[in-house]
């Protein structure tokens, strides 16, 4: 009887590596360039805050920014300035903090 040869079995093939997504040209719609940051658009800002809080009582900071409708750095500037004047009376809990109109 002939002896048969065994052949060792074939090596997995290593992993091929993944092609790199190809990059997909997105083209945004202009934007309008935001207005110059000057103390009379600040000021503007805070007498939107001052009306949010007048109409929605003690609001989050969070909720102000929607409320005021100025940009977010700007609502906050807005809050500086008001509270510097004393218009303003902040209270909080853990990490919420909540603004409203001085009685």
């Amino acid at each position: 009887m002939a002896k048969k040869s065994v052949s060792p079995a074939p090596k997995p093939s290593p992993p091929k590596p993944k092609a790199p997504a190809p990059k997909i040209a997105t083209t945004k719609a202009p934007t309008a360039a935001a207005p110059p940051l000057t103390s009379d658009a600040v000021g503007d800002a805070a007498g939107g805050v001052w009306k949010a809080l007048h109409d929605g009582g003690e609001l989050t900071l969070a909720a102000l920014k929607k409320a005021s409708g100025a940009p977010p750095d700007v609502t906050l500037m807005a809050v500086g300035w008001l509270a510097r004047e004393g218009k303003l009376e902040f209270s909080t809990s853990g990490k919420t903090v909540k603004v409203s109109l001085r009685g």
